[in-house]
């Protein structure tokens, strides 16, 4: 292999290894300023999970900015410290799957013993420019919704833009985005399309005790999805937490209690 071939090698590798996408996790960013609106610079951010007590650490530059650019949906605890200046803490922040937040905050003057707590996440906006219009389901909805089958995709025919055929029982929902039925089906990332027939998905088809959140998007997303002239339906599975927990799901179909028209035939009673 000539020299120039490897470097081309080696640029390209170096290209993938840090390539970076929200396709299955989301990303915070914000300014931390003082009172009067002036920029903090060099201040400690961290970021602590809720769910696993996991804890990432950042630098905010120059101009007091901080990014946190891949992080697992769910809840998540700020803190910031910088000297002269209160703890800063704001807990309820919910991260949904390809979310872009930002949190812009401001510290009170003091000691770094004094702290300022702030609950909930009434402070974010999404930073993101895309037009992508959509929803997310997340794991209350999940666990929540009703839900003929045990086809979760089914719940997103009601979300804008969407139109398509439901599955009354384990089969694939048919997805139509403005007509065109050209969509992309992702599982934590990974391609599960069906490209070759007119099925749409590929693999399995997800419950809703294995899904924490799904996403739908038509129109204007990212490029990362690529690959679809109509929609993306992305899921992302359920993950572990720093607690024991399990659960179960049952399905009952009682068919005494099922609506029928009014002038059905009724099968006579067996002896």
């Amino acid at each position: 292999m000539t020299m120039p071939s490897l470097l081309l090698l080696l640029a390209l590798f170096s290209t993938f290894a840090f390539a970076q996408t929200n396709a299955t996790d989301a990303a915070l960013d914000g300014y931390i300023m003082d009172e009067p609106g002036g920029r903090i610079a060099g201040a400690s951010v961290s970021i602590r999970s809720m769910l696993t007590n996991q804890r990432f650490e950042a630098k905010a530059n120059e101009e007091g900015y901080f990014r946190f650019p891949l992080l697992q949906v769910g809840t998540y605890e700020l803190i910031v410290v910088a000297p002269g200046f209160a703890e800063y803490r704001q807990s309820g922040i919910e991260l949904r799957v390809g979310q872009q937040a930002r949190v812009n905050l401001s510290l009170k003057v003091g000691s770094t013993s004094d702290s300022v707590t702030v609950q909930a996440d009434a402070a974010m906006v999404e930073s993101s420019g895309l037009a992508a219009q959509g929803e997310v389901l997340n794991s209350r909805a999940m666990r929540a919704l009703p839900v003929t089958s045990r086809n979760v995709y089914n719940l997103h025919l009601i979300g804008p833009g969407v139109k398509g055929i439901p599955s009354t029982g384990f089969g694939t929902t048919q997805f139509t985005f403005g007509g065109n039925n050209r969509s992309t089906w992702t599982v934590d990332g990974i391609d599960n399309t069906q490209r070759a027939n007119a099925r749409q998905i590929r693999l399995v088809i997800s419950t809703p005790e294995s899904v924490e959140e799904m996403q739908v998007l038509s129109g204007g997303y990212s490029a990362e999805f690529g690959r679809a002239a109509g929609g993306i339906i992305n899921v992302v599975s359920r993950s572990g937490t720093n607690t024991y927990h399990g659960g179960f799901m049952y399905l009952n179909r009682p068919i005494a209690a099922a609506a029928r028209p009014p002038l059905a035939a009724t099968k006579p009673d067996q002896p």
